[in-house]
């Protein structure tokens, strides 16, 4: 961002707000997050902003080829992109402002707002690169990853919603948004792999592959099958839909009621 005077923001471009989000994720290195987001929903965005990204049937079919494989070496991983939406340069500049009051006295220090507050008390803001909230972070995002990985000889698949694969290696992996559920055969192709994205990102790595996209991977390659489990998703969605817990136990999805043989309906 660049703090900017209010009378250097063009007369036909949109205003929009900053918002202040708060989250927990656990499986982050820092997992109480403060983050500070664009009003999407006030701009413009004369394309198709959505991106390429895998679904569940992809990730299965992966997850299942990976065992079929494991007789030859295949292996599973996981990896995430650390602030991936916030890696690249916006082809065109949009416009935000945030009331001053909300600027810590150390910020405004820093940044040498006090000449910039407007008479109404906002502070205007000239976004450059990627923030949270924009409508097309997901494909200037995803653009400059597909441009960046096909130096190493990576790719995605055609037919595909994001499936990849390297020209020569085995190396295939399902990519979701920022997260890697990779395919691989030997170290050195999982090594190739790994330098190839942390010359541009900064990479967390799951060596053992145990979590992908909130799924809870438990992998027994000599037995053949892979485990897969929601952890504490039917406990959550009871809660999100206020469901009554029942004096019973029910195991089922319905009841079940004993029928009555020999009964004429």
């Amino acid at each position: 961002m660049e703090f900017i005077q209010k009378l250097e923001i063009p007369k036909n471009k949109k205003v929009t707000y900053a918002n202040f989000v708060l989250d927990y994720r656990p499986l982050k290195s820092e997992p109480l997050r403060v983050r500070l987001t664009v009003g999407g929903d006030k701009l413009d965005c004369a394309y198709d902003a959505g991106s390429p990204t895998t679904d569940l049937l992809e990730t299965k079919l992966l997850l299942s080829s990976t065992i079929s494989d494991a007789k030859q070496g295949a292996k599973f991983m996981s990896a995430d992109i650390k602030d991936f939406f916030l890696c690249f340069k916006m082809d065109v500049p949009e416009c935000m402002k945030t009331h001053s009051r909300y600027l810590l006295e150390a910020i405004k220090q820093k940044y040498i707002i006090e000449p910039l507050i407007a008479k109404d008390g906002y502070v205007y803001v000239k976004i450059k690169g990627g923030m949270y909230g924009l409508k097309q972070t997901a494909i200037l995002a995803y653009k400059q990853l597909v441009t960046n990985l096909a130096q190493h000889g990576y790719y995605p698949c055609l037919n595909t919603t994001g499936m990849w694969r390297y020209k020569t290696r085995k190396t295939i992996f399902c990519l979701c948004v920022d997260d890697f559920g990779i395919k691989y055969h030997n170290e050195n192709d999982k090594k190739h792999l790994l330098e190839a994205l942390k010359l541009f990102y900064v990479v967390s790595v799951d060596n053992e592959g145990r979590n992908y996209c909130g799924l809870t991977l438990n992998w027994n390659y000599e037995a053949g099958y892979v485990d897969i489990a929601i952890s504490g998703y039917i406990e959550n969605l009871l809660k999100r839909l206020q469901h009554p817990t029942p004096s019973l136990a029910q195991y089922a999805s319905f009841r079940w009621n004993i029928p009555t043989y020999g009964a004429r309906l």
